[in-house]
């Protein structure tokens, strides 16, 4: 039995969340502080001046939440009887706020 058909289940004790217990730990309060604050989006990742304009292009939170994504859709997560799309995004995007609060705190 692969780990991704496991229906083990578990329930945040901060806000009720239920989810597997494989992906229990990137629930957003398993990685945030109760203080915490929303994170910064990084940055622009990709600006570019043309003819003068500066045009800012997607946020550093938006293409790590993308590389995250593909990643988790790589493991295998869609072959899970429960697969939906809206939580593989709230796995990137907890992913890449994580790694904001880690390049803030450790440069």
């Amino acid at each position: 039995m692969s780990d991704m058909a496991r229906t083990d289940r578990m329930q945040c004790t901060r806000c009720g969340w239920q989810d597997t217990a494989e992906m229990m730990p990137y629930h957003d309060c398993a990685l945030t502080p109760p203080t915490a604050s929303v994170p910064e989006d990084g940055g622009p990742a990709y600006p570019v001046e043309i003819d003068g304009v500066q045009y800012p292009g997607m946020s550093l939170r938006d293409r790590i939440a993308e590389k995250a994504m593909q990643g988790l859709l790589a493991s295998g997560i869609a072959r899970d009887g429960n697969y939906q799309p809206e939580r593989v995004a709230l796995y990137a995007y907890v992913h890449a706020d994580a790694m904001l609060r880690v390049r803030r705190q450790y440069g």
